[in-house]
């Protein structure tokens, strides 16, 4: 069957052309995940602002668990699947289906579990009035208890990504987008402009819900048919997966993937840890300075999903090398990819770096707030291409199972800016633009780390095999 040779055209074909047929749909699939992510905040935007004050306490889970189950063990099974499809082992990779589905529900079920017993003691900490403290747990009982089909879904689509399968990763997730809009719908009200109904029914059922519960329901309504979309994939279409019957409860290699999709995960919290340590110090100069240093961060996370389309498509492409043998031609894959995305981040950072303004008047006409932020583009965001360098590698060291490094320079970078803060303090010297300063330089010390430990290191010892 045509998909079973996927491995052969990797192998063969050229890095250009491979590297082009896998980014570009992995590319699309991120801008879909983040279009799903914006819609369901503009539907809650129209429910009112306790809601989305509320809400905001509870989205940082979804981000948690997109981060888990997508970006740390599903980078892990996508590295893992195209390493054994390079090996031509398809049971293996069919295992490691399996294994995924069941690390699925794992890792849902301590999401689940850590939100139900830290959750309600954290009502103090929330400075929330009762309305909006009330939308966050109507919203959060809903996504909390269905997060296990988010989990489900991504790892469905790392391990299509694994086999070579971009397009289809990129059509499911089309799938969860109009699918979430066309549930969302039902409570949406058409005149002059769309306004919202006071409940959802379902009268069969004798059901009834408030806006803010449907928008949880068509969130997650939206990946149910992304996994349906998934299922019709591997039943009805050509693949290299072999499934048996006998082999039902075969799980070889599910330790391997927890080990390394749990050093994975070290990244995500790490990086959510510096984001929020980033935030407090920002804090401590007044609100104004943390709308600004806030709406710097959206363009960081908007650097993410390009960053991850692009190291997305490199973990099959350099992983079926790997397992194939290739090691020399692996690793040099690796950097051409890697090189791509730091370009083409930079042309980002070089842009808003001249012409701040592009980015900063589109959330905020209050002048403080654009000059805070500007002076953060104009610091920080020159240095982008060593996150893009850091990032990205960290995605590519899945394809070969060497995650240690960049885990260490994440840790590296968030030490470098508790250091420097409390040298700030020590000397009486700690101003915003000071603090600028020691963000970027955490920044740069991140990407030349990873780069040179890994040069050094073990791909080094990997393409001299």
């Amino acid at each position: 069957m045509k998909e079973k040779h996927i491995s052969k055209n990797l192998i063969q074909g050229s890095f250009l052309r491979n590297f082009s047929k896998l980014a570009i749909p992995n590319l699309i699939s991120t801008f879909l995940a983040s279009g799903i992510v914006i819609f369901d905040l503009w539907y809650i935007g129209m429910i009112g602002k306790d809601a989305l004050a509320g809400v905001a306490f509870i989205f940082p889970i979804y981000m948690l668990a997109s981060m888990l189950s997508s970006g740390a063990f599903g980078g892990a099974i996508s590295g893992a699947v195209a390493r054994s499809i390079g090996e031509q082992n398809f049971f293996k990779s069919t295992c490691i289906f399996r294994s995924a589905l069941i690390i699925a529900l794992i890792g849902s079920c301590i999401m689940l579990i850590s939100y139900l017993v830290f959750f309600p003691p954290y009502k103090d900490q929330m400075f929330l009035d009762m309305k909006s403290y009330s939308f966050a747990v109507q919203y959060g009982n809903i996504l909390l208890y269905g997060l296990v089909v988010i989990w489900i879904f991504n790892v469905l689509m790392a391990v299509t990504r694994g086999i070579g399968n971009t397009k289809t990763v990129a059509i499911c997730w089309l799938m969860v987008l109009i699918f979430q809009v066309f549930l969302a719908s039902f409570n949406f009200e058409i005149e002059e402009s769309i306004k919202l109904t006071h409940t959802v029914s379902i009268s069969f059922l004798n059901l009834f819900f408030e806006p803010i519960e449907w928008s949880a329901i068509s969130f997650l309504g939206g990946f149910v048919f992304g996994i349906i979309s998934a299922i019709i994939f591997y039943v009805f279409f050509n693949h290299p997966l072999r499934f048996r019957n006998s082999e039902i409860l075969k799980f070889d290699g599910i330790f391997s993937l927890i080990k390394s999709g749990s050093l994975a995960g070290c990244q995500s919290i790490l990086t959510i840890t510096i984001s929020l340590l980033s935030l407090s110090i920002v804090g401590f100069f007044g609100k104004d300075w943390s709308a600004g240093y806030g709406i710097a961060l959206r363009l960081e996370l908007l650097l993410i999903p390009v960053i991850f389309g692009i190291g997305g498509a490199l973990i099959a492409l350099v992983g079926t090398n790997y397992g194939a043998g290739y090691f020399k031609k692996s690793v040099e894959y690796a950097w051409k990819g890697t090189t791509v995305t730091v370009l083409l981040v930079s042309l980002i950072g070089i842009t808003v770096f001249i012409n701040p303004n592009l980015w900063t008047e589109f959330f905020t006409g209050n002048e403080k707030i654009i000059l805070i932020t500007e002076n953060y583009l104009t610091t920080v965001a020159i240095c982008y291409p060593f996150f893009a360098l850091g990032l990205g590698l960290y995605f590519v060291c899945q394809a070969f199972n060497t995650l240690l490094w960049p885990v260490l320079g994440t840790l590296l970078r968030l030490v470098t800016i508790l250091m420097l803060y409390f040298l700030l303090k020590y000397f009486n010297v700690f101003t915003y633009e000071n603090i600028l300063l020691v963000f970027a330089f955490s920044i740069v010390i991140y990407g030349i780390f990873i780069a040179f430990a890994l040069h050094l290191g073990p791909w080094k010892k990997i393409s001299q095999s």
